[in-house]
C-alpha cells in the first residue's frame, strides 16, 4: 500500500507541488496565534519526552481522550507516568482517523521526528522510545525546533494580566526568533462565569 503521507501530501496537481516545493516551504513563518508557553520559548527547553512536548499541554488530544473514556488521571495531572499517558493517547489514536487531529499528529511525527508509522497500541513502545532518544539531542530544543521550521515570529495568546517577563527576556537575547503577546482577554468578557469577580478583583 502507498504511503498516504509521503512529501505531496495533500498536494493533489502540479501546480501546488511546484508552489509548495519551489516556493512556500522555504518561506520564513509568522505565527500570529499559537499556544506556546512563553517561558518553554524563553529557557529553550529541552523537553523529557515526548509526552512533555506532544500531550501534556494539549487540549485537543485531552478532548478525544476524555470522549473516548480516558479516565482524568491520563489527560492531566501527575499520578501516571509519562509512558502511561502515552500508551493510552495511542489506543484513543485510530480513533480519530477521521479528524484533523489524526493527520496533524501524523504530519508532527513525521516532520519533526521522521516517523512514517502510524502511532498504535503496537507501535506506541518503539515511536516513544525514538522520539525521547532524539529529544535528549540539542537539535530538538524549543528554540532548536522553531528554528528548524524558519518561526521567524510569533504571537503567544495572553491575558490582558500576565506577566511578560519571558517575552521581554527571549527577544533581548534572541534576535532570529521574535515572540510577542497577543491580545486575549476572554476572562475579562465573560461576566456571568464563576470566578469573574475574583479575575476582576
Amino acid at each position: 500500500m502507498k504511503n498516504f503521507l509521503d512529501q505531496d501530501f495533500l498536494l493533489d496537481t502540479t501546480i501546488a507541488r511546484d508552489l509548495y516545493h519551489n516556493y512556500a516551504k522555504a518561506m520564513p513563518i509568522y505565527d500570529y496565534h499559537c499556544h506556546l508557553k512563553p517561558e518553554l520559548v524563553a529557557e529553550d527547553r529541552h523537553f523529557r519526552s515526548i509526552t512533555e512536548l506532544w500531550i501534556k499541554d494539549d487540549v485537543y488530544k485531552w478532548r478525544a481522550m476524555r470522549t473516548h473514556g480516558v479516565e482524568e488521571k491520563y489527560c492531566i495531572g501527575e499520578e501516571c507516568s509519562d509512558w502511561e499517558k502515552f500508551e493510552k493517547w495511542a489506543e484513543v489514536f485510530p480513533y480519530t482517523v477521521c479528524e484533523p487531529l489524526y493527520l496533524l499528529s501524523c504530519l508532527e511525527l513525521k516532520t519533526v521526528f521522521g516517523i512514517t508509522k502510524v502511532l498504535s497500541p503496537e507501535t506506541a513502545r518503539e515511536i516513544y522510545d525514538e522520539c525521547n532518544e532524539k529529544l535528549q539531542s540539542k537539535e530538538y530544543s524549543s528554540l532548536e525546533l522553531l528554528r528548524k521550521f524558519h518561526v521567524e515570529v510569533l504571537w503567544t495568546t495572553d491575558d490582558p494580566t500576565e506577566d511578560l517577563t519571558s517575552h521581554r527576556q527571549h527577544n533581548q537575547k534572541d534576535k532570529n526568533t521574535k515572540m510577542y503577546p497577543s491580545w486575549r482577554p476572554d476572562q475579562a468578557m465573560n461576566i456571568e462565569r464563576e470566578g469573574f469577580a475574583d479575575y476582576i478583583n
